[in-house]
């Protein structure tokens, strides 16, 4: 039993000397490529095992490590390029779904825009209390409201337009003032409204806007801090209405009525309106989905909305990398939300009142910027394609431009979130004999 213990003793002695001689005589190129050998043989990566099988011959293991390293560059590079794109471009966008329920997306504003510009009974009662030059008539007065509206640059306007702001001056008019009042009223234009199937006054649900179409009747706009609603219903509703169903008749219905009988200076060579489909917190401009429904027609605009949106993960990163506005992030002066439209409408009317020192009566105003008068239209005229391009202090025709182009347009950047509204319409000729007899709305 001794000899047995003693000789376990030796040989444990034995074993740790040798361990400690094989760690003494440790060597880091020895164990890598014991490692790497070990690594190769037992990877799925294609190719690796092929290095280190013994019934390969060398220049077969030269011509797989050269295909193995190979391909390990391109995924090297692709992986570069693919974190390169990720820097520049951090956020994607993806469809979601065409699925999305109908209460979740804003009513759109309806701006309806007739033809004609002015009301010619209205015009002749507004003349009948202003004082005129002895010279000067009421259809003098039209002539140089036609020219106005024209926008004329020419010689021979210059003494018109001079004459129609010293008669609007004597009679302490502004611009604005009195293209508004002379302008068909919401009240005439608008006949019958219906709104989600319910007959309702129409001076509960549209207020006269002025455009770029001069003075409109909007339904559903809520972009001014002030609005023209009667003090009743601009009591009720503060933000932009919702439907919760598809169809006609859980929508907006009206009758028009063109007054034909009193067109006088029309935008176009037809008798009807213009009806501007657009986003209920934006201003109605060029930009907006636009459809001509002509007088003894009846139309029916289909929309289709479609809502964008930033995740919290793309609001959180800095503007440089979204590169895109929250709506509360930027305080516009007019506007009382920020949009992109809204923001070229402000950058429009920076241009314009800083070389002309006013603005045009058609801009957005909040009151505080003088509007130019009609002798000061040519300084207006010729700014035209400077200031009403895509992308304002631009007049570019050649191609290359995007850096320019980014530089300019006021600092104005897209929306994080947004709504767009594509609309359709069909016509039909319009007769209240095969209607309904129920159907007291028309």
């Amino acid at each position: 039993m001794f000899n047995i213990t003693k000789k376990v003793i030796k040989d444990n002695k034995t074993i740790k000397q040798e361990a400690k001689k094989k760690k003494d005589e440790f060597s880091f190129w020895a164990w890598f490529k014991n490692r790497c050998s070990h690594y190769c043989s037992v990877t799925a990566l294609h190719g690796y095992n092929h290095l280190v099988r013994k019934d390969f011959a060398l220049w077969e293991k030269v011509i797989w490590g050269i295909l193995s390293f190979a391909a390990m560059v391109v995924a090297l590079s692709l992986l570069y390029l693919s974190l390169h794109w990720n820097s520049e471009t951090p956020t994607v966008t993806v469809i979601e779904s065409t699925h999305f329920a109908t209460w979740n997306i804003p009513f759109p504003a309806v701006t309806i825009c007739n033809a004609n510009k002015i009301d010619e009974n209205r015009l002749n009662q507004r003349v009948g209390q202003m004082i005129l030059p002895a010279d000067i008539d009421e259809d003098d007065l039209e002539y140089m409201l036609k020219v106005f509206l024209s926008g004329s640059n020419s010689p021979e306007s210059k003494d018109t337009l001079g004459m129609l702001a010293y008669i609007l001056k004597a009679n302490n008019l502004t611009t604005y003032d009195f293209m508004f009042d002379i302008a068909t009223s919401c009240r005439r234009m608008i006949q019958k409204c219906m709104w989600k199937g319910v007959q309702v006054r129409c001076d509960a649900i549209f207020q006269r806007v002025m455009t770029l179409n001069d003075a409109c009747c909007s339904f559903n706009f809520f972009g001014y801090d002030k609005t023209n609603y009667i003090a009743k219903s601009a009591s009720q509703i503060t933000e932009a209405r919702r439907v919760s169903a598809c169809g006609f008749q859980t929508g907006l219905s009206v009758i028009l009525n063109p007054n034909i009988d009193r067109y006088t200076s029309a935008a176009i060579s037809s008798y009807g309106f213009r009806v501007m489909i657009h986003d209920a917190y934006s201003v109605a401009d060029d930009n907006a989905e636009t459809k001509m429904v002509q007088a003894g027609q009846e139309g029916y605009i289909s929309v289709i909305p479609e809502a964008t949106y930033s995740t919290p993960e793309v609001q959180e990163k800095p503007l440089e990398i979204r590169k895109c506005f929250k709506t509360d992030e930027v305080k516009l002066n007019t506007m009382k939300k920020y949009s992109y439209i809204n923001c070229l409408a402000e950058c429009r009317q920076t241009i314009v009142l800083k070389a002309c020192g006013c603005i045009p009566y058609k801009f957005p105003n909040n009151g505080s910027i003088p509007v130019c008068e009609p002798n000061k239209m040519k300084c207006v005229s010729e700014l035209k394609d400077f200031y009403k391009s895509a992308a304002p202090e631009t007049n570019f025709t050649l191609p290359g431009i995007y850096q320019t182009v980014n530089d300019k347009s006021c600092g104005c950047m897209p929306d994080c979130d947004y709504y767009t509204y594509i609309t359709e319409i069909s016509t039909g000729v319009f007769s209240r004999e095969n209607a309904f007899s129920s159907e007291s709305f028309l």
